[in-house]
């Protein structure tokens, strides 16, 4: 059985955005397990991923591992946009203007 990493890389996960640019890695909107960070981790991991505000972890499980503060932005920004489909290369997008400390807007 494949882990969760106890801690979470930008870099790995940017590397995973460049190479699913054109391909949906998630959605927008509250969604706790199609989250781009939920899909990236379900992929890294071979298992269920839930990922919310606060942090992520494996479904039914009760080991729940915080959120870096990019991450934690990445989460409330998706939340707040109105469910719909996200690729490799929106996501990107967002986290360059979450680094920038720009504001993020919806798609």
């Amino acid at each position: 059985m494949l882990v969760l990493p106890s801690e979470l890389r930008l870099d790995e996960f940017v590397q995973f955005l460049a190479d699913h640019a054109y391909d949906v890695v998630g959605s927008s909107g509250p969604s706790f397990f199609h989250h781009p960070l939920a899909e990236w981790l379900a992929v890294s991991c071979g298992c269920l991923v839930q990922v919310d505000s606060d942090g992520y972890s494996r479904v039914s499980s009760h080991c729940f591992f915080p959120l870096p503060r990019w991450a934690r932005l990445l989460v409330l920004w998706t939340e707040r946009c109105t469910p719909a489909p996200l690729t490799g290369e929106m996501v990107f997008f967002a986290l360059a203007q979450i680094e920038a400390g720009l504001r993020l807007r919806c798609f």
